[in-house]
This record gives C-alpha cells, sequence and structure tokens, in this order.
C-alpha cells in the first residue's frame, strides 16, 4: 500500500508527508508507518466487517439476540486489540489544525489508477444491489433488512465517490 491509499475523516498528512490516525477518544494522532497501513485499513473497516459477518452467519444463528452479542463481542475484541496491541507500538504526534486532512476522493485521484478505480466503482454498486436483493430472496426479518439497507447505502456512497473520482481522473 501506498500513501494515497488511505483516506479519511481520522487520517491526516503532517509536513514531512507521514500519515497520521487520530484517535477521538484518546484524543491522540498516531504516526503510521507503512508496514501498518494493512492493519489500520482493517481497524478503519472494523464497523462494515463486523456487519458483513453478521449478516453472512445470519442464517447459522437461530437467535437475534445471539447475533447481537456476536456482534458487540466481535467489536470488544477488536478494539481491545488494536488499542493494547497496535495503538500501544505507535508513535504519538499532535494534530494540529494546519494539517491536510486525507479524504477518500483526494486519495483515488491521486493515485491515478482509473481502471482500479472503474471496477470499484462497479463492484461497490453491485454488492449494493446484491445485498438487499440477497435480504428479500431470504425473507429476511426487518432486522436483517435493516443491516442489508445499511451496507446498500453505505455500498453506495462509495460507488458515487469512486465514479467522482474517475470523472476528474478522465479529465
Amino acid at each position: 500500500m501506498n500513501n494515497t491509499s488511505i483516506a479519511g475523516r481520522n487520517i491526516y498528512t503532517d509536513k514531512k508527508n507521514r500519515i497520521l490516525y487520530y484517535d477521538y477518544f484518546s484524543k491522540k494522532g498516531f504516526i503510521i508507518k507503512q508496514d501498518g497501513l494493512s492493519i489500520l485499513y482493517i481497524y478503519k473497516n472494523r464497523f462494515f466487517i463486523i456487519l458483513l459477518s453478521v449478516i453472512l452467519v445470519t442464517d447459522i444463528i437461530s437467535s437475534w439476540l445471539i447475533a447481537i452479542a456476536l456482534t458487540a463481542g466481535l467489536l470488544l475484541v477488536l478494539e481491545i486489540l488494536f488499542r493494547r496491541f497496535y495503538f500501544s507500538k505507535l508513535c504519538v504526534s499532535p494534530i494540529h489544525p494546519n494539517m491536510k486532512q486525507k479524504t477518500l476522493l483526494t486519495s483515488l485521484i491521486l493515485a491515478r489508477d482509473p481502471v482500479k478505480t472503474l471496477m470499484k466503482t462497479i463492484l461497490y454498486f453491485a454488492f449494493a444491489i446484491l445485498i438487499v436483493l440477497n435480504a428479500y430472496l431470504q425473507h429476511a426479518s426487518l432486522m436483517m433488512y435493516t443491516f442489508s439497507i445499511i451496507l446498500s447505502l453505505a455500498s453506495l456512497y462509495y460507488s458515487v465517490v469512486h465514479l467522482l473520482a474517475l470523472i476528474k481522473i478522465s479529465k
């Protein structure tokens, strides 16, 4: 992964072009090295990973209480693992108001990879349709539809952002 591959509301770059992750709970900025980007990417997407996991195992789990408990348990385990073993090993740096925040759109434009951006646009759009279609075909409960719609909306958002980046790259 390169510097342009991770972005978001908690990601900043300093004057030395280092990637910083701002943790709202501890109010600290952590310097992320290149070899730690993949772990940070998993941490940033932990909610979607857990939601997808719960949706995929709902056919096996007989009760929504167990599914909710599993979701809460997974979230707690991930938080503890990242805070205790990942963030504790990182160097702390202050976040200044003049630091540049890295957004997804700007990082996609800087990557200048129209083929990859087009593929992701199509895949996010297809996922948005398929996740709701899956809930419909499975005759899912209201809660399952809700999870599916939330994931579908998030996927549509990412599809639109990738499409906007593709338009900007093509100009």
